[in-house]
């Protein structure tokens, strides 16, 4: 659950289905989720297996500082925790963005009611978008005071909400026809399908099924899976780790790839790639010509019905979708923090535990302060897109797979004695051969996005300086603090040759 949460279907879908026929025109949508699933198969392996064999708060940080060097692992946990919290800080926003104003445009138009029409207009603000995204923020922060087990009891209620609506969606797109989605839209918006792509047409866009860009979209396909790993982060809480992780990490990837093939095959069949090309087109291209709410999936499934409650149910699920990946990843976000804190590598009163609850506070605190922050960010600045944190994402997952890769020549009697020490394939390990695999995977993605600057933002020159100051900083921070505390007689680096204590 926890795991499906954070690849979370229904923003990634809404992503996904919204943008990649106008960003790829032509892509086989769920070619590009096959493909990817493939590499990122190992990817899901690998860090069942070192999560399994270093079961830790912290995940790769542990791993990366154990094998390779401290201010590496810092560094690789750094940038993926950094630019995760800005993306996420902006997911905040379509809270009200999409959620809100889409429930309010669909409830609005089937029972002609002009305030709900004006309050959709007023939910995609900037005030709007930032005020709710801060409520949510809040509440969240609040949440994940609780002990652990209350906060999973939340999260199965919002899942499976949310899980329902989605497969609500797909339920009508099965059993609709294309002429049934054709009237639904003309209802809903008073334009003709036929409409939208030739007026897509006429502004430039041109639709052909083309294998170079379905594999231009895997970066896209992966974003939106991004998240199936993320379990291995809290590993330290976990029970009967080594199976939960084998089955939870690979299960989630599997189960989004089942989900969101099958829902680009009924789209494909019921509205046609072309017409959500078109729309984007027309949604995101500049000038915008037609409103936002056309272009996300929720909109797409509520026009094939005139029920106001079937209607509405859709698009309150969808907002349960926006609380769970809200919970879940500020939920690893703080163990990351809490494993920083707890090497002394950042100050130690992140590592400080609620007595009453066992949950670490000042963690909580300082990634509410990073959502708001992406939040602001990503409102009111380009600052957001600039960041690209497809591109942060893939450095570190490269890096990460290059060190676990070596891991068994590097650190032998560490390896020696994991639980790593097994499977090989011709003699060489399995989590080596995972390892090469991520690595390779990640670096065709990063190649990918400097070729395409849709993904997530541009890849450039300030996009590069970005990393780089991330590096410096990271390894910065760390000599700092071993400088600080070896002043106390304390070397931190002797925590980094073992793994934690349990």
């Amino acid at each position: 659950m926890f795991a499906v949460g954070v690849v979370n279907i229904g923003v990634g879908g809404a992503q996904m289905f919204g943008w990649s026929q106008f960003l790829f025109p032509g892509c086989n949508i769920a070619l590009a989720y096959t493909l990817a699933a493939i590499p990122l198969l190992f990817h899901a392996l690998l860090y069942s297996i070192m999560g399994s064999s270093m079961p830790r708060s912290g995940g790769d940080y542990v791993w990366v500082s154990r094998i390779a060097h401290p201010a590496l692992g810092f560094t690789v946990n750094w940038m993926f925790i950094a630019y995760l919290t800005v993306a996420v800080g902006s997911i905040m926003s379509y809270f009200s963005y999409v959620g809100l104003s889409q429930l309010f445009w669909i409830v609005g138009t089937l029972q002609n009611n002009s305030s709900l029409l004006a309050l959709s207009q007023l939910a995609a603000t900037p005030p709007w978008m930032l005020g709710f995204g801060i409520l949510l923020t809040i509440a969240v922060a609040i949440l994940l005071q609780f002990p652990t087990q209350k906060v999973f009891k939340l999260l199965w209620v919002c899942f499976i909400i949310a899980l329902l609506g989605w497969f609500t969606i797909m339920a009508l797109l099965a059993t609709s026809s294309l002429s049934d989605f054709q009237a639904g839209f003309l209802y809903y918006t008073g334009t003709s399908y036929q409409n939208i792509i030739t007026s897509a047409t006429a502004a430039g866009y041109s639709y052909a099924p083309n294998f170079g860009q379905t594999i231009a979209a895997l970066p896209l396909a992966f974003l939106t899976y991004s998240g199936y790993v993320t379990i291995a982060y809290a590993a330290g809480e976990i029970k009967q780790v080594k199976k939960s992780l084998l089955y939870s990490i690979p299960g989630s990837l599997l189960f989004g790839w089942v989900i969101y093939s099958a829902t680009a095959v009924l789209l494909d069949n019921t509205v046609g790639m072309q017409f959500l090309g078109s729309i984007g087109q027309l949604v995101f291209g500049s000038p915008a010509t037609e409103p936002y709410t056309y272009s996300y999936i929720t909109f797409i499934g509520s026009v094939l019905t005139r029920n106001v409650f079937v209607a509405g149910w859709i698009c309150i699920a969808f907002i349960f979708w926006i609380i769970i990946i809200g919970v879940t990843n500020m939920f690893y976000i703080t163990r990351c923090i809490f494993a920083w804190s707890f090497d002394r590598v950042v100050p130690t009163i992140f590592a400080h535990m609620n007595d009453r609850f066992n949950t670490p506070t000042y963690a909580v605190l300082v990634g509410a302060v990073g959502y708001i922050v992406g939040l602001v960010l990503t409102t009111y600045t380009p600052i957001g897109v600039f960041m690209n944190f497809g591109l942060g994402m893939s450095v570190a997952y490269l890096i990460t797979g290059i060190v676990c890769a070596a891991f068994p020549f590097i650190k032998k009697e560490m390896y020696r004695n994991s639980p790593l020490k097994g499977p090989t394939v011709g003699g060489v390990p399995f989590v080596t051969i995972c390892g090469l695999v991520t690595a390779a995977f990640f670096a065709l993605l990063i190649y990918l996005m400097v070729g395409n600057a849709a993904l997530s933002g541009p890849v450039g020159g300030v996009q590069w300086i970005a990393v780089v100051a991330n590096i410096v900083f990271c390894f910065a921070v760390y000599y700092i603090s071993r400088a600080y505390h070896m002043r106390q007689g304390i070397d931190i680096a002797r925590a980094f040759e073992q793994i934690p204590p349990e």
